[in-house]
């Protein structure tokens, strides 16, 4: 592991295309004009409450599938 931080070279080898694909929309959305991000604001906040958290939920579950696998376990305390 030390042997690849010192080469100063960069991979993607954990990195799925459909997580790629996810990544790439997330910062393309990062640069949306505000008068596109101004009404989307002004229409999730017409929603209920409840098609809200459906929608989040939705999308969290739709990240997780597309990426593979789930969490990975807290192994640092392991050493």
């Amino acid at each position: 592991m030390l042997k690849q931080i010192g080469s100063h070279t960069a991979g993607l080898e954990n990195v799925s295309w459909p997580l790629a694909g996810v990544l790439l929309f997330a910062a393309l959305a990062h640069s949306i004009p505000p008068s596109w991000f101004a009404w989307s604001a002004r229409t999730a906040d017409r929603l209920p409450w409840i098609v809200q958290g459906a929608a989040v939920a939705g999308i969290v579950l739709l990240i997780q599938a597309l990426a593979g696998h789930g969490a990975a376990g807290f192994v640092y305390g392991n050493f």
